[in-house]
């Protein structure tokens, strides 16, 4: 979970640089497509909040934060590729549905390996 938090934070403080090395030069138009990106990976964020708890109440947890963490994954190539403005809005996209799943996955754990009763008391001592 750490680390999966770590790499979110990572990428988010060095989106500018990174879209600048894959030929965003105009600081004006980077500058907007930065603020779109991010724009739209936090909506995408919210949207996928209420997808992976809703599912996590019906499926398999595992299932569920593993689903997350190939999001996560499916966003890096896209943010490689993201020469054109439609790639790096879907690295958005893909990025912000993983990212989302962040603040869901200790929880998630937490319950499966202490029980629903004791969620409580094992995240006051985990967060």
């Amino acid at each position: 979970t750490t680390l999966s938090i770590s790499a979110v934070g990572g990428l988010s403080q060095h989106l500018k640089l990174i879209l600048r090395e894959a030929g965003h030069r105009d600081q004006a138009r980077l500058d907007e497509l930065f603020g779109w990106v991010v724009l739209v990976s936090l909506a995408a964020g919210s949207v996928g909040r209420f997808s992976f708890a809703w599912a996590a109440e019906r499926y398999d947890k595992r299932r569920i934060v593993g689903a997350a963490c190939v999001l996560l994954l499916a966003g890096l190539p896209l943010l490689h590729w993201a020469q054109s403005e439609r790639l790096a809005l879907l690295f958005g996209v893909v990025f912000g549905l993983g990212m989302s799943a962040d603040s869901l996955m200790a929880p998630l754990l937490a319950v499966d390996l202490f029980g629903a009763a004791r969620m409580g008391s094992a995240m006051s001592v985990i967060g």
